[in-house]
This record gives C-alpha cells, structure tokens and sequence, in this order.
C-alpha cells in the first residue's frame, strides 16, 4: 500500500503486483519518479546559487540556507536507487520472494504464517518509519507557510508588491508541500526495501550457517548445516546477499560521510545560531540531526555484527560433523573459498565492529571543534 502511493506521487519506480507477488517496473511510475528527482536536483541547484550569491555578513541567514540546501542531497541520493537501478530493485525484491519461499518450503521446520523469520518486530518498525514520514510531511506542509522570505526558495525573489502575490504563494505552498511529501517517502521507500532484506537474511545468516551454535537455536533441519547441504545454501544466500549490496553497497560510503558532514553542520548551525532560530525551525534542524545519527547508529552497529556473525559462521565449519576425510578436505577447501560477508561496497568499504565508534568518535570530535572555533 506506501509503495503505490509512492508510486502514484512519483517517490517510486517500483509497483507491486500483489497476485502474482511480484515487483514490476511501471513505465509512467518511471517518469513520474524522474520528474521527482529532477524536482529535487532543480531545488538543490537552485539553493546552492542563491547561498554562493548571498551575502556572508548575514552569517544566521547564510547558515539556516546552507543546512537546508544540504538537506536536499539525502532525498536526491535515495532517488538515484529508484530511478536509474529501478529495474535491479525489482529483481532483487522478486530474488527475495523466491528465495523465502524455497528456504521456508524446504528447510524451516515450524512456520508461522504470521511471522516470517525475525519479520514480526520490524514489521512493527516499518509502520513506525511510514507514520513518521506522514507526519513528518505534515510538520513540513506547515513550515512552508512560514518560509517565503528564506533565500533558497523561488518565492523569495517575488516582490511583495508583484500583482496577484496571493495565487504566486498559494503555488509555492502547493510546491514545497508536495516537496515535503516527496522528501520523506522516497527514503522511507528504501528503508522499508532494505529492512526487507534484513528481516530475510540476518536471521539465516546470525544462526542457520553457524554449525556450533545449540540445535533449539536452530530454526531448519539439521540436514540444512550438513556437508552434502550447506555449501549450496551458503552459496544460495551469498549469491543474493553479493547482489544486494551490488544494488545498494554503493551508497554506503557516500552517505556516510554526507551523514556525517550534515550532522556536523546542523550541530554548527544550531549552537552558533540557537538565540536567533525561530521554535519551529530550531525543532526541524534537531529532527534532522537526531534522526540522522540514531538511523545511522544503528545501521552501522548492524553491519558490524553482520559482519562478526560472517566470521564465526566460517570459522564454525572447522567442527563440522563430517563422515570421512574426503568431507573434511571438501569442507576445507570450502571454508577458504568464501569470505566474510560484510555491508558495504567490496574493496572500497564494509562496515566492520569499529565502525560505529569512528563515526561516533568523529560526531563528537567535530562538534567540540565548533564548540572552540565559536569561542
């Protein structure tokens, strides 16, 4: 139901046939998600110019514009995903279907149809992130009203006195309405597909693989960790789980530091400014913030122990109950043909333990930074 009223707004490329239990690509979905992200690309263009442009002694205006302009990469970045791989989110939304099906039919001893492996508390989760981008959309809709003489909007250049001002705003209260709409559901979108994904394969990956782990741990078969098994349903799951982040592992590293570069800089605009922001404005840029660091918090803290659960998987396979040295050679060679599977592009970032404490460490270390350039 969100996907298609994404899709119908033009946060989404994506469609889902819920008969056939399929994701399509819907050609006027496309364009209507092309229009967005050009809509997006236009504002954040248009805002950068008018903040080279503006003058710097206006130190209070300057900053508030710099923070909103920064703002529009994280909605541009997540349109990128949805216009131009729309075609292999479909294919891996479909892979998963495929996928869960042939893992529960096969191997999951007790199913509950209402449940789907660890699906049930993010399920809960994903009907939180689509209540917030409802009323995140709402406290945005009403923030516009408010916001006509910002610099980085088209309505400030509009004199005041122009003939028929009133319609003008109406049209730019329609305009960042809509902007506001569009912001918070296409990277709600992407939440809900990669939260998909964890609640498929993070309970596969954290239990299934490990050999070493107790049997009422255990969800499948015993025959599932055995040597004539494992190996192709190992295989099986790092198959989709390499494409996954071939879809998504690109964006990883982009966004961490564009999070950590925003996060710094509403900080900045927030302690430096606070007297002088407006209550509204002040309670979007902590929204902002906070949101931004607990969202990434929590993604890094996941992908560290998705990538420690990767190495005790391998390292489990050593004790492996196996009938003869050939088993034993055959799993040998196994275990090092593989790699940890870790969150994050290959060779050029995977999200390890340490990497939640850096980027902790670099939040609190920039905004002690500010905090002595202030002073």
């Amino acid at each position: 139901m969100y996907l298609e009223l994404a899709s119908r707004a033009g946060a989404s490329a994506l469609k889902y046939d819920y008969k056939r239990k399929w994701f399509y690509i819907s050609p006027k979905a496309k364009w209507k998600a092309t229009i967005g992200l050009t809509f997006m690309t236009l504002q954040f263009i248009f805002g950068l110019v008018r903040c080279i442009g503006m003058d710097r002694e206006n130190v209070y205006q300057f900053n508030v514009c710099v923070a909103f302009t920064f703002a529009a990469l994280l909605p541009i970045t997540a349109y990128l995903s949805q216009v131009f791989q729309a075609e292999d989110i479909a294919k891996l939304g479909n892979a998963m279907n495929e996928y869960a099906t042939i893992y529960r039919d096969n191997w999951v001893e007790t199913y509950n149809t209402e449940t789907l492996l660890a699906a049930d508390p993010l399920f809960l989760l994903a009907r939180v992130f689509c209540l917030g981008s409802m009323g995140y959309f709402l406290f945005g809709a009403f923030l516009v009203y408010f916001w006509e003489d910002v610099p980085v909007f088209w309505i400030s250049m509009v004199p005041k006195n122009t003939k028929n001002y009133r319609l003008i705003f109406y049209c730019f209260l329609i305009y960042g309405t809509y902007g506001y709409f569009l912001i918070p559901v296409v990277i709600v979108v992407l939440i809900l597909f990669t939260m998909a994904f964890s609640a498929l394969m993070i309970p596969i990956h954290y239990t299934e693989f490990n050999v070493k782990l107790p049997s009422s741990r255990h969800t499948t078969f015993p025959e599932f960790r055995s040597v004539a098994h494992l190996p192709t349903e190992y295989r099986k799951a790092e198959l989709l789980h390499l494409y996954s982040m071939k879809v998504w592992g690109i964006y990883i590293l982009p966004f961490q530091v564009l999070a950590m570069q925003f996060v710094l800089y509403t900080n900045f605009v927030l302690i430096r400014n606070w007297d002088h922001l407006g209550a509204l404005t002040r309670s979007l840029l902590l929204c902002w913030t906070i949101a931004i660091q607990i969202f990434w918090y929590f993604v890094l803290h996941v992908g560290g122990h998705f990538y420690l659960y990767a190495k005790a998987n391998r390292d489990s396979w050593k004790f492996m109950v196996v009938k003869d040295s050939w088993e034993a050679k055959y799993m040998s060679k196994f275990r090092k043909s593989t790699r940890p599977l870790g969150i994050g592009h290959q060779g050029y970032f995977i999200i390890k333990p340490l990497s939640v404490l850096k980027f902790f460490k670099g939040v609190v270390k920039g905004t002690i930074r500010v905090l002595l350039t202030i002073k």
